[in-house]
């Protein structure tokens, strides 16, 4: 059953167009089913493995990035929580990331081990289909759980189902051997995946780290002064130089 999360928002869109790329931000991030923008607040329509907190952070980040220059203080106030977004995650990717490697080179290891014992001694290696069997089956738990209960969960495959159905195919066809290589390039995609995820996340953290603590005010007088940015208030010209972050209006 799909949960709601609603969420406010610090404005209500200004048009349709609006609606729609809020709606469509919200979307990307994991977990999400369904978003709907209804005056100043957003629903959001979640898978029951979702959790609810973690929803909200991803959201919070990908639609601050179209709330910049919302006035120095909200936005000091907005860094301060997505900063806290990026360490927290950071160690699930990083973790995630090592355990896609470790299973690329397990896959990797066993098809070397198995190719070397059928060349070196076939009646051993024709004796061992189900050690081969059982290996072959552990190193694919994780895609079991993922490809199977998520399918009976969500009702509908994902590539992991694929990739469980070729490796129970070897399996009964006493060739376990031959899913080795579809796991280790399995691992490897996924290994790909979530490093450009944790290079998106790094460079989201990078721009909505708002460490800007003055800003250059174009006075009367023509002459450009350096002035904290607490005291930048409406009428100033303030004024951005190449490669600077625009932290005001």
């Amino acid at each position: 059953m799909t949960k709601i999360l609603t969420i406010s928002l610090p404005a209500e869109p200004a048009d349709f167009r609006e609606c729609c790329l809020t709606e469509a931000r919200a979307r990307q991030v994991p977990g999400v089913v369904s978003a709907c923008v209804q005056g100043g607040t957003l629903r959001l329509g979640l898978k029951p493995s979702a959790s609810a907190a973690r929803v909200r952070l991803g959201v919070s980040a990908i639609l601050g990035l179209g709330l910049v220059s919302r006035g120095a203080r909200a936005l000091g106030d907005t860094a301060s929580q997505l900063a806290r977004l990026p360490e927290g995650a950071g160690n699930e990717i990083a973790e995630e990331l090592r355990e896609h490697k470790k299973g690329a080179l397990l896959s990797l290891g066993g098809l070397i081990a198995f190719e070397v014992i059928k060349r070196v001694s076939p009646t051993l290696f024709a004796s061992t289909t189900l050690l081969r069997s059982a290996w072959v089956i552990m190193m694919s738990l994780g895609l079991f759980k993922s490809g199977l209960l998520g399918a009976i969960r969500e009702r509908r495959p994902n590539a992991d189902t694929l990739t469980v159905t070729a490796v129970m195919a070897s399996v009964l066809a006493s060739r376990p051997e031959s899913s080795l290589t579809l796991l280790a390039l399995s691992h490897f995609s996924e290994a790909l995946t979530v490093m450009a995820a944790q290079r998106a996340r790094s460079n989201i953290s990078d721009l909505m780290s708002l460490d800007v603590r003055e800003v250059w005010v174009r006075g009367e007088d023509g002459v450009e002064r350096r002035v904290p940015i607490e005291q930048v208030g409406t009428g100033m010209l303030v004024e951005f130089h190449a490669g600077e972050k625009i932290v005001v209006d």
